[in-house]
């Protein structure tokens, strides 16, 4: 080969490497800058779709500075300082701005050059604005489950696989009396009922959730507490059951409460039942609606309005509703079952809706309880002089979803 071949040959590969390289910084996914002394010299297309140019030629020769967001200038400035002196600074996260004015996160890599024969710096951008964001996110989200997991009034534990407490709450703690440092990493306190939560345990393991299970337990005084608990499997990333939570409630307290509210309950039924004085339990709910109605339309004086329209009158009569009677009630009016009654209450009450009248005005006025003397009648047509008086028990004065009504047979003393 001769020197003149040989030399064409030196030449044309530096050539052909330039252009490969060329090919190369065009095609790349990443952004890639040069820049000689903070004044870009060069930037591919990814580059431009990065900040968001049409035509990267018009912003050649702009500062870096013009690109780089505030919160990252004081990191770039140092990071120029390394280069300056002979030194590679490590990878790192830079904020930039577009020229919309959106900001971008991107990793950055700097590393000296020579470009045309100067000291440059070359860039290469990675955008990782969407998995920032998503750390953002996944950090926000994390953040918000350990407050709502330490501010919940219910205790949260989660177990392993092993039956291992690694979460223990606040509300855990305040439930059972143990601290997260004596719970974690040991196991679940089970005692009374145990064979009955590890059935539950055991399959929520294997896939099932369980909610609103009542069991006993003890805490660390060794008392007996009644809770209510749900539970649901925990999976890793790749959907495999790796422990799990349960969420529990204290409800000694309303079991206890349960019990002297049926005891009560049980206690007012039987002297409810047993009275020698007819009583009633009665739903005057939709008449007090149909009340608030007239005087939201403007009525003021009932006792003339209801004078001036019998026929609201009797329509009221038809609108209240009978919850319960007692066996006085039934051997007053002479009925052998409570269903006998009450198809019989237009034969009982009559047709004269005066006494009725004057209740309604009492419902109009926002009396509590009523009285009056009135005829009723046994299944039989009987007629009986009653005294009769109802009150409006605690709970239901706004309502009057519950009126309890005594009737007393007052025709001996009559006659």
């Amino acid at each position: 080969m001769s020197q003149k071949s040989k030399k064409s040959t030196t030449e044309q590969y530096p050539q052909e490497a330039a252009e490969r390289y060329g090919k190369l910084v065009e095609s790349s996914p990443y952004a890639i800058v040069i820049h000689i002394d903070g004044k870009v010299i060069f930037a591919n297309k990814a580059a431009a779709k990065m900040v968001g140019v049409k035509n990267i030629e018009k912003h050649i020769g702009r500062s870096i500075y013009d690109f780089v967001h505030p919160d990252s200038a004081q990191l770039v400035k140092d990071r120029m300082a390394l280069i300056q002196k002979g030194k590679t600074p490590p990878t790192v996260e830079e904020r930039f701005v577009r020229l919309d004015g959106s900001s971008i996160y991107a990793e950055v890599t700097s590393i000296p050059t020579i470009y045309h024969g100067e000291a440059a710096v070359q860039v290469i951008i990675k955008d990782i604005t969407e998995q920032k964001l998503a750390r953002q996110a996944l950090q926000e989200t994390n953040q918000a489950l350990k407050a709502i997991f330490q501010a919940s009034p219910q205790a949260i534990i989660a177990l392993d696989l092993s039956g291992k407490v690694t979460m223990w709450n606040k509300a855990a703690e305040r439930i059972f009396g143990w601290s997260r440092a004596q719970r974690v990493g040991n196991v679940l306190p089970i005692d009374q009922g145990r064979s009955e939560i590890k059935q539950y345990l055991s399959a929520t393991v294997k896939g099932k959730s369980f909610t609103n299970i009542e069991t006993k337990m003890r805490n660390n005084r060794g008392l007996v507490i009644d809770v209510k608990f749900s539970t649901a499997p925990l999976t890793d990333s790749q959907d495999k059951v790796n422990g799990l939570v349960a969420v529990l409630d204290d409800i000694t307290e309303r079991k206890k409460a349960q019990k002297a509210l049926e005891k009560s309950e049980s206690r007012y039924r039987s002297l409810f039942e047993d009275s020698p004085i007819s009583l009633w339990e009665e739903d005057f709910s939709d008449i007090k609606t149909f009340i608030d109605c007239l005087k939201s339309a403007g009525i003021k004086d009932f006792k003339k309005y209801f004078d001036e329209h019998p026929e609201v009158v009797s329509t009221y009569a038809k609108m209240f509703s009978i919850i319960d009677v007692n066996k006085a009630t039934l051997k007053l009016y002479k009925a052998k079952s409570k269903e006998e009654l009450y198809d019989n209450l237009p034969k009982i009450f009559g047709r004269d809706y005066d006494n009725f009248k004057k209740e309604l005005v009492a419902i109009a006025k926002g009396k509590k309880q009523f009285e009056t003397e009135c005829i009723n009648y046994t299944i039989e047509e009987e007629p009986r002089n009653i005294y009769l008086k109802w009150i409006i028990p605690k709970g239901s004065k706004e309502t009057m979803a519950k009126v309890l009504v005594a009737v007393i047979d007052q025709s001996g003393q009559k006659k």
